[in-house]
């Protein structure tokens, strides 16, 4: 059987060289989706509250607020591809969950940077 070609290690900074499904020998990690959880753990997208009503709360909003609001106040125009909650909700019965104002239309860039906590507000 023969093995498959050796391609670059994926992960950010490593220039370590992997067959898919192996360990990389510069940095130690795997390939696929390192660091997320199986949806058995974490539930579908309805169990987390992500369900059609969502979807269309969402397509509400990106159609009311197209550009986002971050880069706007930075005087930037960007198009917003990305809802985000402003305030967390706890589950799907809570209200913050579909609540207009608790959403904000963002571009992938600054929701990425909200998610994870940082950038300007």
């Amino acid at each position: 059987m023969a093995l498959r070609a050796k391609r670059p290690c994926g992960t950010p900074g490593c220039k370590g060289l992997r067959r898919p499904g192996e360990q990389c020998p510069r940095c130690g990690k795997r390939s696929g989706r390192s660091g997320w959880q199986s949806d058995k753990q974490r539930g579908d997208r309805h169990a987390r509250g992500y369900g059609n009503d969502w979807y269309k709360a969402r397509a509400a909003k990106l159609r009311e607020d197209p550009l986002c609001k971050r880069c706007l106040r930075m005087q930037r125009t960007e198009l917003a591809v990305e809802i985000h909650h402003i305030r967390p909700f706890k589950g799907v019965n809570d209200p913050l969950r579909l609540d207009m104002a608790n959403l904000e239309s963002m571009c992938k860039t600054c929701h990425q940077a909200a998610t994870a906590g940082t950038g300007p507000r």
